[in-house]
């Protein structure tokens, strides 16, 4: 389920944007690693904190170790080399394995790899033995991270141009949208233009409307309206779709 969030967020995210995921050691540490080569191609690893396993453990009431992801979405997908360091595993001078990038990275751990007894078995974990320090040596790690967002104008703030307008940022990639009567798809950073025939432009209009109802629709389910409202919008999602 964590793989889906990762592709999920970085196909929202406007290119440049940077995501910070919080996600147990598993996306880094399984031996497959197809799911960061995904990420990869995506966005570049701007930097990573390992967690010690007690860092949820008064939230969740659980001892898991966990990581911190600050990830900068790229422009577009690209290729990446197989050798990129975090997306493999590698051994330490106590012969444990997980993601070479901590291990060319101490720093950037919050405690020792340590190999325990966990529920499955012997497992590898962070372990910090004085929690004083935790403070101290995570301001350090964040201070690597290094990267820089630029300044974007708000989508209000354009105008229309031959090749398209900039992306409306409340438009998932990859959907169509209305935009004074004309119909936009949107790719990445760019809403192009579209040109069907008339028809055709009246049933996209139709179908984006219908979308828009949906949406609307089961946002108000998840956030407890009333059972009026509800039946409002469930009428007038029949009709549009009628």
């Amino acid at each position: 389920i964590h793989d889906y969030f990762f592709a999920k967020t970085i196909d929202q995210v406007k290119p440049g944007g940077v995501i910070a995921f919080i996600t147990s050691k598993g996306t880094l540490d399984k031996k497959n690693s197809s799911v960061r080569k995904y990420i990869a191609e995506r966005a570049d690893l701007l930097g990573a904190i390992r967690l010690p396993n007690t860092a949820f453990k008064e939230i969740a009431g659980t001892e898991v170790t966990s990581d911190i992801l600050i990830l900068q979405k790229k422009t577009e997908p690209q290729v990446v080399k197989e050798d990129l360091s975090w997306l493999q595993l590698g051994c330490n001078e106590n012969g444990l394995t997980y993601n070479q990038y901590f291990i060319d990275h101490p720093e950037m751990v919050i405690g020792k790899m340590q190999e325990i007894s966990g529920r499955f078995g012997q497992d590898t974990a962070c372990i910090l033995p004085d929690n004083k320090t935790f403070e101290q040596r995570m301001d350090r790690a964040v201070r690597q991270i290094q990267g820089s967002i630029a300044e974007v104008a708000f989508f209000d703030e354009y105008e229309d141009t031959a090749e398209g307008i900039p992306a409306d940022p409340k438009l998932p990639n990859y959907a169509y949208s209305v935009v004074d009567e004309k119909v936009y798809y949107r790719e990445n950073d760019v809403m192009i233009l579209q040109e069907p025939s008339r028809s055709g432009a009246e049933r996209l209009k139709e179908l984006i409307r219908l979308r828009d109802a949906v949406r609307e629709l089961i946002d108000s389910q998840l956030e407890g309206v009333s059972d009026a409202a509800i039946a409002a919008q469930q009428e007038r999602l029949s009709a549009l779709y009628d």
